[in-house]
């Protein structure tokens, strides 16, 4: 619905050559396009009337707050030398910001509203009233694989197990460890460290008194109560762990 008319009201004889006025909702006039001259008059308009929804528009989401960059602030600090560009910041935090994005970054120095970017390069920090350094955060590292503790042994003297009694060889054995002067002759230690290098060896078997070396068997799947026990304590039975045999 359109209503409205212009704003003049002329009177007599003039008022026929000017739009008359339509104030009442049962009456209308006719308007007459003539030209954009005749048409362009801050006199005329026209009031536009809608319906209103008046249904509330929901709120945008709250973006989430962004997580601050990681740096070490130092007040009243400065780094004397390799600087290489500036930029605009209006906090040490947006410092840190601009140093983290920058890969040539080190170190940033704010102050004055700018924060003056530098390599690594830079000498050690002095101390400079007003202004604020911020230091790139480094992950932290990661912590060194703890060494292989050393193996503990256990001797069991006068006990003598193989393959059907009590254990079978293990993977890396030499199969004539019991031949006497014709098989290896390794010290007690490397015989040891052939069971540590061993993907199954367990436990090894070799002469209680082993002066210069001798037999060196390495064995797995021990069972303790099945194994010979040799009153002369000729062999003797060394195992990696104490309590790890089966009885």
């Amino acid at each position: 619905m359109l209503k409205g008319g212009s704003n003049y009201r002329p009177g007599g004889y003039s008022g026929n050559w000017y739009f008359p006025q339509a104030l009442e909702l049962n009456s209308h006039n006719k308007y007459f396009l003539m030209s954009d001259r005749y048409e362009r008059a801050s006199t005329v308009g026209f009031r536009c009337v809608v319906d209103y929804d008046a249904t509330p528009v929901p709120s945008p989401p709250t973006p989430p707050t962004p997580t601050p960059p990681s740096c070490t602030t130092q007040d009243d600090t400065d780094y004397l030398g390799g600087d290489y560009r500036d930029v605009a910041a209006a906090t040490p935090t947006e410092c840190c910001y601009a140093c983290r994005a920058d890969a040539q970054c080190f170190v940033g120095v704010f102050f004055g509203g700018r924060c003056y970017l530098k390599d690594a390069s830079v000498p050690p920090a002095s101390s400079s009233s007003g202004r604020v350094a911020v230091l790139k955060g480094t992950p932290s590292p990661t912590p060194p694989t703890p060494p292989t503790p050393p193996s503990s042994w256990e001797q069991h003297v006068g006990v003598n197990c193989y393959q059907g009694h009590g254990a079978v060889p293990a993977t890396g054995g030499d199969p004539g460890c019991y031949q006497g002067p014709g098989a290896a002759q390794p010290s007690l230690s490397e015989c040891k460290n052939q069971c540590d290098g061993s993907v199954d060896c367990e436990s090894v078997i070799v002469m209680t008194d082993r002066e210069g070396g001798g037999p060196c068997c390495l064995i797995k799947n021990v069972v303790l109560d099945q194994c010979v026990h040799d009153s002369s304590n000729y062999w003797s039975l060394w195992t990696r762990s104490a309590g790890a045999l089966a009885i």
